[in-house]
């Protein structure tokens, strides 16, 4: 990782469905958090990170695409416009319990696309298990572009966001 960091992955089983009211920027740490300790259960030593990253439009959240009609219906309502990518990230120290977390936002703004452009995009799995049905980092990145925050937090790992959990849990600062 570019942070100097190593880590094993592991997935965790969590729900990701939002919760009745609950806002973008809650919803993306509680499953950080919910993912995180799901590993973090599962070991005794060690520290785990879990996050979680979605695409938010005009305050509606666009999770993950199901199937590619549904990841066009997404990518063309964020068509010709700027939307915020939020990212929550946990992490815990597996032998203390210790629980520290965050949140990092970044606004991206989308070209206008053709249909043939769309339908080229969407005929590829990039899409696929991705917020708002893209990655910035691969052929979206054609018709994508950073306006502001940081780019890794629109992938989905905020590298800053990472050292400064970690900074925090080696002093001692937590929230359970």
């Amino acid at each position: 990782m570019a942070a100097g960091y190593r880590f094993e992955v592991h997935v965790a089983d969590v729900d990701e469905t939002p919760q009745p009211g609950e806002r973008a920027d809650e919803l993306v740490v509680r499953l950080a958090r919910a993912k995180a300790s799901a590993v973090a259960a599962l070991h005794t030593s060690g520290h785990v990170l879990g996050g979680d990253t979605v695409v938010v439009r005009d305050g509606e959240i666009l999770g993950k695409p199901n199937d590619s009609a549904a990841a066009g219906e997404m990518l063309r309502s964020l068509a010709g416009r700027e939307h915020e990518v939020l990212s929550g990230v946990a992490l815990i120290d597996a032998a203390t319990g210790l629980d520290v977390h965050g949140l990092a936002r970044s606004r991206v703004a989308m070209d206008l696309v053709s249909p043939e452009t769309l339908a080229d995009y969407l005929a590829g799995d990039e899409w696929r298990g991705k917020a708002g049905a893209y990655a910035i980092q691969g052929d979206a990145g054609a018709f994508m572009h950073l306006q502001h925050g940081e780019l890794d937090t629109v992938i989905g790992l905020p590298v800053k966001l990472v050292r400064q959990l970690f900074e925090r849990l080696g002093t001692g600062e937590h929230a359970s």
